[in-house]
Parts: C-alpha cells; sequence; structure tokens
C-alpha cells in the first residue's frame, strides 16, 4: 500500500508541474516575451512578389496621378499630381517586423510604391469610434535600422471618421494598443 501511494502522489506531482509549467509558459502576458535570434547581416524585405493578400482586398491597387488608390480599408493619394502610386497588400507584417511592445497591427498593412521615392502619399484609414480606445495611430516601417521598427507617423489627424497622415514610400500600417 505504500508503495501505491507513492507512486499516485509521484504521478499527480508530475501532472500538476507540467500543466502549471505549460500554463505559466503560454500566458497571455508573456506572449512576444520569447527573444528572437538576432541576424546577422542586412536587413532586405520581402519581394512583393512573396506578399499575400489578406481576403476581399485588391492585391494591387496601381493609379495614375492624379486619383487615389482605394484599397478597402484604407485609400492612398500621392500629394504632388505628377507622381503615380502603386499600393499592394502585406497579410503578415509581424513578419516583416513585430510591432511596438503593448501594441499590435488593428488594421491593414500596406506597401506603398511611388514614381518619386521623396514624394508625399495621404494615407487614410478607416477609423471607427472603437478605434479611439486601442489609441491607433498610423505608422510606417524604418527599414533603415536593425532590425527594424515600426514608427509612428507625424501629424496624424483624426477626422470625420477616417485618421489620415503624409508618408514616403514604403510599408504603412494602422497599429493600436492590444
Amino acid at each position: 500500500m505504500n508503495r501505491m501511494v507513492r507512486f499516485f502522489m509521484a504521478v499527480g506531482m508530475v501532472l500538476i508541474l507540467t500543466l502549471s509549467a505549460g500554463s505559466v509558459w503560454a500566458s497571455q502576458r508573456l506572449k512576444g516575451s520569447v527573444p528572437e535570434k538576432p541576424e546577422v547581416g542586412v536587413y532586405v524585405p520581402p519581394a512583393p512578389a512573396a506578399l499575400v493578400n489578406a481576403p476581399g482586398i485588391p492585391v494591387t491597387g496601381i493609379q495614375s496621378a492624379p486619383g487615389a488608390v482605394n484599397m478597402g480599408t484604407a485609400v492612398y493619394a500621392p500629394l504632388d499630381p505628377n507622381v503615380s502610386i502603386t499600393v499592394t497588400a502585406v497579410s503578415r507584417p509581424a513578419e516583416i517586423a513585430l510591432p511596438p511592445v503593448g501594441m499590435a497591427f488593428v488594421g491593414d498593412s500596406f506597401l506603398v510604391a511611388a514614381s518619386s521615392p521623396t514624394a508625399l502619399v495621404q494615407v487614410c484609414y478607416a477609423y471607427p469610434p472603437g478605434m479611439e480606445s486601442k489609441q491607433a495611430d498610423i505608422y510606417r516601417l524604418n527599414a533603415a535600422v536593425t532590425p527594424p521598427v515600426w514608427e509612428a507617423v507625424p501629424g496624424s489627424l483624426v477626422s470625420g471618421g477616417m485618421i489620415c497622415a503624409a508618408s514616403t514610400e514604403g510599408y504603412v500600417s494602422l497599429i493600436g494598443n492590444q
């Protein structure tokens, strides 16, 4: 009888420790806390052909000046009428760079290419009342640093259910609190 009691106590302890260790490791509080192995070398973003489109959004919107590109959840328009832009949907922006700590992607992400790299493009996202609680803002990927980071585009303006800002070409996303 003494051996059986010890055996079941050992099995019970193993189960308790296994379940508690698994739940601690997978808790929401620790989400994203596992450090990634730093990569050595130059950062090269994925080729646009490798980017997969989110359902219901055009894979590529191409426009010729002076019109705007409507991607469903965002509208892009060059501020210079002599500039044309190409907008491509990005379905997995976290594979390019993680959002800032404590934040998440709350809108679609796009890659904007302009005929002039220094041209400003007006970026407007739909901004329903629920976005205010997430303090969502338009972010642009800074690929000039290693690893690349998402940085808020200065001068965002919320008006009429839209949030708009002017940015140069590159990856753009709507990021807010989780």
